[in-house]
């Protein structure tokens, strides 16, 4: 599920975890940014890369360097485009339609 965590289905994670412990990860996620391993590692060789960047090179636009401009997925904004209600919802519906 997420990286493992609540189990490895919806399912699992549904009966494991609950809602609180669900928005103690939203929370958590939202705050620290994501905990898969590997976008977490590609985010902080980025923010070093674009630090070492607007030290000694520039742009030919003359913008600075962002961490954008060294991840392959852009970092996300501390914006939420869904509530945690609406995420948990469709976990919900796509877990149902499996089982049908």
């Amino acid at each position: 599920m997420l990286n493992g965590i609540g189990g490895r289905t919806v399912e699992e994670a549904q009966h494991r975890m609950s809602y609180r412990e669900y928005i103690a990860w939203i929370k958590y996620v939202q705050k620290n940014g994501s905990i898969n391993p590997g976008r977490r590692v590609d985010n902080s060789l980025a923010l070093i890369a674009m630090q070492f960047a607007r030290a000694f090179l520039k742009k030919q636009s003359g913008e600075k360097f962002t961490m954008d401009d060294f991840t392959m997925y852009p970092v996300p904004v501390n914006e939420v485009d869904a509530s945690p209600q609406q995420v948990f919802d469709l976990i919900n519906a796509v877990a149902q339609s499996n089982n049908e």
